[in-house]
């Protein structure tokens, strides 16, 4: 195949090459993805990456590449002339041209529930004709109905999977497809709907997040699933020693769910500042999942590769733009591991594969390369005993007033960002004893975070809990124009003795960009040790990672006071907050 673009996605693929071992990606496999690649122009994604088998000798590996929302792709894949005319005679590219073009449509479903797609090659050998993609849309809307609105999901049917077939779905798959929705238990959402229009299958994948192991088991028996419970129960089992998440995908059919599921599994950090890939690593390759070299080869792939010393190679768009911005502007394409799916089918796992990432990143010399100051302070023993004690009978007994404090994600992987209790009424007697704590140590305060004395506008504080996979994901407390004036963040814990929950932690990153803190994993794990307050800036990115607390009982709960010191600012109103 020949380019036909100016700047075609081989421009991206040819920085990222020299990185990729021959054990994931051989010579053959390389020639089918560029030609693939080549009839792309490079803007039509930000973020692509390759599926490699595991447990192969063969390295073969398909490409994949997602466009999101009101990027510039959605532009390529509707125009007339930014696709070569060979793809766009194809009927499926047709098809997804079609979606694309209403997905844009502000009056249209997809427009409101559409996050992302997903166009997924199968490479082999077929490298003289055009190549059709398999398609994936993402969604954080798809929970099961409720009884005020029976029938919320129509859109996925008649819709986006009208659109992307080119004809509407038979009846029976969507009678299936709906039964396995109704089904889905409080908080599990179908975060992507697959169609394998390569493959002219009239099935159609769903993946679901938000699914505990135990969960899997009582969803997939209630739908009817024909596989073997007892089996997964015990992969799930011991799967979930070496990771933090399993997601479920399903195919459906006329007659019901496909025998082989998919178990996508996950870990936040790279393999450099988390060891349990490692661990799980080793685990594949000693059920015979997973080559030993491939293991090698995929704790090896992160990574990332900087403009300043590929110049010569660098796409000239993108030198143009890193230029334009100025010296403290470079290009990076970073690279890493996605998740790991294990297929099982018939009483065991058969197969791995790993989906390896890369994204395109303009970052600062500050994002590139973060200071390791230390940007927390923690002090212990912050209330005395019978205040402790008092706080904690308080929150028992006011039980009544927590409600759910859950956080809606509007682009990233998750719909629910956040799961946790709030309480609702003020509680003065234990806000102003926290506040006025607090203000006494503000000068050691602001001297280890090495932030400029301000004049505070307030203190906010607010009152949560934690309990059984409970968690808040990777965020900051001023990103939004509302909260700008936000300048110290805290939170102060305690817990019952002896402590009836794990898990928990504060995971702090030393940067405010977010590319970096998943790449370069420059982070501090604060423990939420009882009685004791840690304060850190606002801007920083941080999570809190699940809690696991096994008796489910409120008063086994991970409490906190947490909140922010507000700073004066002549461009953001200031409001009088628990002063």
């Amino acid at each position: 195949m020949t380019c036909t673009q100016e700047h075609s996605l081989t421009e991206y693929l040819t920085l990222v090459k020299p990185y990729v071992s021959s054990q994931l990606i051989d010579t053959e496999s390389w020639f089918h993805i560029e030609a693939i690649a080549n009839l792309l122009p490079s803007q039509i994604t930000n973020f692509f990456g390759f599926e490699c088998r595991l447990g192969t000798e063969a390295a073969k590996a398909d490409f994949l590449l997602c466009i999101g929302a009101a990027e510039v792709g959605q532009n390529i894949l509707t125009s007339e002339s930014a696709l070569p005319d060979r793809l766009l005679k194809e009927p499926v590219w047709q098809q997804i041209r079609n979606f694309t073009t209403c997905w844009q449509n502000q009056t249209s479903p997809l427009h409101s529930n559409v996050n992302n797609i997903w166009l997924e090659f199968d490479v082999d050998s077929h490298c003289d004709q055009s190549p059709i993609p398999s398609c994936f849309f993402g969604s954080q809307t798809i929970y099961a109905p409720s009884s005020t609105i029976p029938y919320p999901h129509t859109w996925v049917t008649q819709n986006a999977i009208q659109l992307l077939r080119g004809h509407s779905l038979p009846p029976a798959v969507e009678k299936q497809l709906f039964k396995c929705l109704e089904a889905l238990p409080t908080r599990v959402c179908v975060f992507q709907v697959g169609l394998m229009l390569a493959r002219q299958s009239d099935m159609v994948r769903i993946c679901l997040r938000d699914i505990s192991p135990g969960q899997i088991i009582d969803y997939l028996t209630q739908i009817g699933w024909s596989g073997s419970t007892d089996g997964l129960k015990t992969l799930l089992q011991e799967l979930s020693i070496y990771v933090e998440r399993i997601d479920l995908d399903l195919d459906i059919g006329e007659v019901g769910v496909a025998a082989k599921i998919g178990l996508e599994c996950y870990l936040t950090l790279q393999p450099k500042y988390e060891p349990r890939w490692m661990s799980f690593l080793d685990y594949l390759v000693k059920v015979g999942l997973c080559l030993p070299q491939k293991r090698e080869a995929l704790l090896t792939y992160p990574g990332y590769v900087r403009e300043k010393n590929h110049r010569n190679e660098w796409p000239s768009h993108l030198l143009k733009l890193s230029q334009f911005l100025g010296k403290n502007h470079e290009n990076v394409f970073m690279r890493g591991l996605h998740h790991i799916k294990v297929v099982y089918q018939s009483e065991t796992a058969i197969e791995a594969k790993a989906y390896c990432w890369v994204t395109h990143s303009l970052v600062s010399k500050q994002a590139d390369s973060p200071t390791h100051q230390e940007v927390s302070l923690q002090l212990d023993n912050f209330l005395t005993s019978d205040e402790h004690q008092r706080l904690l009978d308080y929150v028992i007994q006011n039980k009544s007033g927590f409600v759910k404090s859950e956080t809606y994600e509007d682009t990233g992987s998750s719909r629910y960002y956040r799961h946790s209790l709030i309480y609702e009424p003020k509680f003065p007697e234990f806000s102003d004893l926290i506040n006025e704590l607090i203000r006494e140590h503000l000068p050691e305060i602001l001297a280890k975070l090495n932030i400029t004395p301000f004049l505070i506008a307030g203190i906010e504080a607010q009152l949560t809990a934690h309990n059984d996979r409970n968690y808040f994901k990777l965020h900051n407390d001023n990103g939004l124009p509302q909260v700008a004036a936000r300048r110290i963040t805290f939170a102060y814990y305690f817990c019952q003795e002896p402590k009836c929950f794990s898990g928990g932690e504060l995971r702090l990153f030393n940067t405010t960009t977010k590319n970096a803190s998943k790449s370069l994993g420059d982070f501090q794990v604060i423990e939420p040790r009882n009685n004791s307050i840690i304060f850190f800036p606002s801007e920083y990115l941080h999570e809190v990672l699940p809690v696991s607390c096994p008796s489910m009982a409120f008063v086994d709960s991970r409490f906190t006071i947490n909140g922010w010191i507000w700073q004066v600012d002549a461009d953001i109103p200031s409001q009088p907050i628990d002063s």
